[in-house]
């Protein structure tokens, strides 16, 4: 008998020591892995999540003028208006600078995660500024 008990006592202390990890597994399956995955998403999309070219080509105006980087830059940042309607900001370097109202193309270039998308200065056009 005094065998029987001693395995009911460890077997009790066994069945404790078992939901205690039971817990402890939960605890960390419904609370800290979700919480751990969207910590490493958040760090891959703003840290590590690299801007892509698209293939697709933009052709557009020169809406602002050239604004400096620094005190003595090689190159300038110009606000460009899209043949879509939108304004955005490109840089282009000093030695290939555009002159005043003519076109650009550019390539865009799009995030995988965030889906955010920017423009890349590629060459002039020959074809004139559109009169409005």
């Amino acid at each position: 008998m005094a065998g029987k008990t001693k395995r009911s006592v460890s077997s009790n202390k066994t069945a404790k020591n078992t939901d205690t990890d039971r817990t402890r597994l939960r605890r960390f399956l419904y609370l800290w892995l979700p919480f751990i995955c969207i910590v490493l998403i958040a760090f891959y999309a703003a840290a590590l999540d690299p801007a892509k070219p698209t293939g697709v080509k933009v052709q557009a105006a020169l809406i602002g003028a050239g604004t400096s980087g620094g005190p003595q830059s090689t190159s300038s940042n110009f606000r460009v208006k899209l043949d879509s309607g939108e304004e955005t900001e490109v840089f282009i370097p000093e030695k290939q600078l555009p002159p005043p109202g003519s076109r650009i193309v550019m390539e865009e270039y799009a995030t995988f995660l965030l889906k955010k998308r920017s423009y890349r200065y590629l060459y002039i056009t020959d074809t004139p500024t559109p009169s409005k």
